[in-house]
């Protein structure tokens, strides 16, 4: 089957099986770098493969033609997956150039989105906070967002506080915070 754009989306879940467990054994620390290696590595693949043209289309179609040739350089060095994300835990540090097309790759593919739908929910916390902090120090564009379904609550951004349903806090104020399902009330 020739890769493109849908091929490469519809892969993703199951490229993303066990992709912290990798992160840990190769030693890296930035989740954007690898999740960004882990995305793209199915470009790679359709290139060692053969299908030069798949591979350029699909990687064209989702950021242009000027950053799909940024990328093919940079994935023109990569040895292995670990080589990828090596060498982007390096790059994007200080190239904003890349930095902006994985960007565009991990905002199409939704690839944080699906890499974080693939922990377990006890790792859900650290994915958020880690790569909270990890976009704000490479100033990426990308953004993220968690969704709650349920009776839930997500807390995101500095001094958030989330509060489940029928749960209390104390904000340290001179009021305390009721949750009810989903209104709230000042006792």
């Amino acid at each position: 089957m020739a890769f493109d754009i849908n091929s490469w989306k519809n892969d993703l879940d199951g490229r993303f099986a066990a992709w912290r467990d990798r992160m840990k054994q190769l030693g890296r620390k930035s989740i954007y770098g690898f999740v960004s290696a882990t995305a793209l590595w199915p470009v790679v693949e359709a290139v060692r493969s053969g299908d030069w043209a798949g591979a350029g289309g699909a990687l064209t179609s989702l950021v242009g033609a000027k950053g799909a040739e940024l990328l093919q350089k940079k994935i023109g060095q990569w040895t292995s997956e670990e080589d990828a994300s090596a060498q982007l835990d390096k790059a994007i540090e200080t190239d904003t150039e890349l930095r902006d097309e994985l960007d565009k790759v991990l905002k199409e593919l939704q690839a944080l989105k699906v890499a974080r739908a693939t922990l377990p929910e006890d790792e859900h916390l650290w994915f958020d906070k880690t790569l909270e902090k990890e976009l704000q120090k490479l100033g990426s564009t990308q953004s993220f967002s968690a969704v709650v379904h349920g009776s839930g609550a997500i807390a995101q951004g500095k001094g958030a506080i989330a509060v489940g349903a029928g749960g209390v806090v104390a904000t340290g104020g001179s009021s305390i915070k009721i949750g009810r399902g989903n209104k709230s009330e000042d006792e």
